[in-house]
């Protein structure tokens, strides 16, 4: 039987990195771009390695910072310039974050009676931040619960303390802010919450939110004037105001709750999300349909609600017009494409979310609060 005749010599060309940058290590460089292969992030491309000049059209990663063009704040100017953030959350003129060193930061609050000091963060190291019209609360990493803003009038002349800001005694393990109150769940399970006190537009503002049931809760929401969460054999439980049916829940198994102003959606245990409310066509802006997913987590807001993939992919549905309503309630919110997340939160006109520990936020900008630092 003939064999092929072995080949003598198959010679490739590498070139070393000739004239490589002095703080980079000596290695090849297999494009000739000048960048040796071990810090180069595409060593078979010459167009693309650390020097390269960012090309905001191409989806890609031109110069090797680790963050594409979505990413990159060469070409998103509501992109973070630092890294590290852990959690993230956001309002009506606000977003907040917790940073890489346990502080809450947060950004917007720009303008004539929408300053309620929901943007002064105090010290603390936290761990899980929430942000609500008024107010903001997050949980520190020994458990307590701290909440600020409240103060003044807004623009109608309500004012803004309704003693969502006044947080009980105890250690908890979340806490959720709405509009006139906050909640949070206990080391032992059970659910407090907190505000609903005084008037708005002419109106009391206690309609049960702040009077949760007594059980295990695993997750909580606080919303409009509604609260909801998920106890400990996987029911959810909502009590409050239910003039749009936003707390008639379904059955089921679920493991986590959203609360927007008119619905609720919950995130089945087969990932599917299924919402409820909207019974009032005036506030149904699309916000209130169920989708099968799967997805892996679920959050909702006034015009909106979200379901992130198991990829990072976020879907979003809601924000479209209705004929009594003159109001704009379209700012973008509701299409992001082609970006992957870790974490979201939704708010009223604006999302922001994190990839990697970057923060990118979107949507309305008119109070600063889609340009995080």
């Amino acid at each position: 039987m003939s064999r092929r005749p072995a080949l003598l010599s198959i010679s490739i060309l590498v070139l070393l990195c000739a004239g490589c940058p002095e703080d980079q290590p000596t290695s090849y460089d297999f494009d000739n771009d000048g960048y040796a292969d071990d810090v180069d992030c595409a060593p078979e491309d010459e167009a693309i390695h650390p020097g390269a000049p960012e090309d905001c059209e191409d989806q890609l990663d031109n110069d090797c910072d680790g963050r594409p063009d979505a990413w990159d704040t060469e070409c998103n100017e509501f992109v973070s310039t630092e890294g590290g953030w852990t959690d993230i959350s956001g309002a009506t003129v606000q977003s907040c974050g917790i940073d890489g060193n346990g502080d809450a930061l947060c950004w917007g609050c720009i303008g004539d009676n929408v300053n309620f000091g929901q943007c002064e963060a105090p010290e603390g190291s936290y761990v899980q931040i929430d942000a609500a019209p008024y107010n903001t609360c997050a949980l520190s990493d020994s458990g307590e619960v701290v909440c600020w803003g409240c103060q003044g009038d807004d623009q109608a002349g309500n004012d803004s303390d309704h003693g969502q800001c006044d947080v009980p005694g105890g250690t908890f393990t979340e806490v959720a802010s709405g509009q006139f109150h906050s909640c949070g769940i206990e080391t032992d399970g059970s659910a407090a919450c907190w505000g609903c006190d005084g008037q708005h537009n002419g109106g009391g503002v206690d309609g049960g939110q702040c009077t949760p049931p007594m059980a295990t809760f695993t997750q909580i929401d606080a919303g409009f004037a509604h609260s909801c969460g998920i106890r400990d054999n996987g029911s959810v439980d909502c009590w409050g105001n239910n003039s749009w049916g936003q707390i008639s829940e379904p059955e089921g198994s679920f493991t986590s709750v959203a609360t927007g102003y008119f619905h609720s959606c919950a995130l089945a245990t087969d990932g599917a999300i299924e919402c409820w409310g909207c019974t009032d066509t005036m506030y149904d802006f699309g916000q209130c349909e169920s989708h099968d997913g799967p997805f892996i987590a679920v959050g909702a807001t006034f015009y909106q609600t979200c379901g992130l993939t198991a990829d990072g992919a976020l879907e979003c549905w809601g924000c479209e017009g209705h004929p009594d309503w003159t109001a704009n309630i379209d700012f973008g919110q509701c299409q992001i494409d082609g970006v992957q997340f870790d974490l979201v939160g939704l708010a009223e006109d604006h999302n922001c979310g994190l990839r990697d520990g970057f923060v990118m936020c979107w949507g309305a900008n008119n109070a600063g609060q889609s340009s995080p630092p």
